[in-house]
């Protein structure tokens, strides 16, 4: 199949929402062109860094199998101008969004962000106080403390319908993933959305796993990965090949990173200040206008 490259689909978020579930099972059925990096962070971050759209094409190794090409990347969905850096460049692909209980994918990302060794505080210190960091606007901040705003979802997805008005969208459930018959339902449904001809004869629903929990061994290799360390910008500008870049941290995380029983501080509280239950449940509620979606188990009462 012969492209003049206009991305079929997006996959858009939320982040901590499933979308490297997706995108593994995507890739797991040999029909869908993804980039070489899983999240190339382009219309979000590296359309303004000088990257152009030729380096853009270069991500993705396009073979004759490939029925469609796609990108899973939750930064889209929360980094502003993004929607508008796609719209300039891929007129009107599917997009795609799967969601969580904001409170839920919050703690999911407060948790991320403490075992990179980024996040001292407590979880209930890191939302209040998440106002005064975004203040800031930086790169940094907006990647690892965002754990509120990032779930207000509606608003999100407004800009998006605006912009891509004669797009099609899917919506779809985290909650769906956690158990066998949903999960093989989303799946038929993400399929036959993006409209990909698969066999499922040989598939096994089983082998699709979420993300274990792990935990850092030595803090100060998080910080040159993910950190504000002057080391790790030394070598961001030794590592000018970003796949080669992307390969070494992948592989240095994976060496730092311990699996650790889903109990080790996993538990979100169970008393949130009123605020934020005020904050969640109007959240939901608005969601549930935007999407159709019944979400009244998101409701924390």
């Amino acid at each position: 199949m012969k492209y003049d490259f206009s991305l079929d689909f997006f996959i858009i978020g939320a982040q901590k929402s499933g979308t490297s579930t997706l995108h593994q099972i995507l890739k797991q059925t040999n029909l869908v062109s993804l980039p070489k990096n899983k999240e190339t962070h382009y219309f979000s971050y590296l359309i303004n860094k000088n990257k152009d759209f030729r380096w853009y094409k270069k991500q993705f190794d396009i073979k004759k199998k490939h029925q469609i090409l796609g990108e899973v990347d939750p930064s889209y969905m929360y980094i502003k101008n993004t929607s508008s850096n796609i719209k300039k460049n891929i007129k009107s692909p599917k997009i795609v969004i799967i969601l969580r209980k904001p409170i839920e994918r919050a703690f999911s990302h407060y948790l991320m962000s403490y075992r990179r060794g980024l996040e001292s505080k407590s979880f209930i210190e890191g939302i209040l106080d998440e106002p005064v960091r975004l203040k800031i606007a930086d790169e940094f901040s907006l990647q690892h403390f965002s754990y509120l705003d990032r779930g207000n979802y509606a608003k999100q997805i407004k800009e998006y319908q605006k912009l891509f008005n004669d797009s099609l969208f899917l919506f779809l459930k985290f909650d769906d993933l956690l158990e066998k018959n949903s999960k093989k339902k989303l799946i038929v449904s993400l399929f036959s959305f993006l409209n990909i001809d698969f066999k499922y004869d040989n598939f096994n629903f089983d082998e699709i796993h979420m993300n274990k929990s792990k935990l850092f061994r030595f803090r100060w290799i998080q910080n040159i990965l993910y950190g504000k360390s002057y080391l790790r910008r030394l070598l961001s500008k030794l590592l000018i090949n970003d796949t080669l870049r992307y390969k070494i941290k992948q592989k240095i995380e994976k060496m730092n990173l311990k699996e650790i029983s889903s109990d080790f501080k996993d538990t979100i509280p169970e008393n949130f200040p009123d605020k934020i239950v005020r904050w969640n449940n109007q959240q939901v509620y608005e969601l549930e206008k935007v999407t159709k979606l019944n979400l009244k188990n998101w409701i924390i009462k």
